[in-house]
């Protein structure tokens, strides 16, 4: 039989989080009786999309043959979001440099870890 080792031991930390907030928590309990105290958390309020972009789409002229396009803008909720992120990671990065931390469990959905890796 494969016993494997518990992730959820005393002492580490969990980080849970999205696009909106941040929850660093550290577990004071053991492996079978978790208890996990929160260490920091950061939050993101959410702006309307008219506050972030109203503005027509740009356009673009061809040198070639005068046809006019217009250009993506971007999806600026998306760019608030990663924005978040990238504070979240500099956070952690801060702690681990000042050895803080040394093993951490992250909870998040796809789209946070992608930014994690950026």
């Amino acid at each position: 039989m494969n016993m494997r080792q518990p992730i959820l031991v005393q002492h580490v930390w969990v980080l849970v989080c999205d696009a909106r907030k941040s929850l660093l928590l550290q577990n004071m309990g053991d492996h079978i009786y978790p208890k996990l105290e929160l260490r920091h958390a950061m939050e993101h309020q959410v702006s309307r999309a008219s506050a972030l972009g109203g503005d027509a789409p740009g356009r673009t002229i061809s040198s070639a043959d005068g046809r006019r396009a217009s250009v993506d803008q971007g999806d600026p909720h998306l760019e608030e979001e990663r924005n978040f992120l990238q504070g979240v990671v500099q956070d952690l990065t801060h702690r681990v440099e000042r050895r803080e931390l040394e093993n951490l469990i992250v909870v998040a959905p796809p789209r946070a870890l992608g930014c994690f890796g950026t």
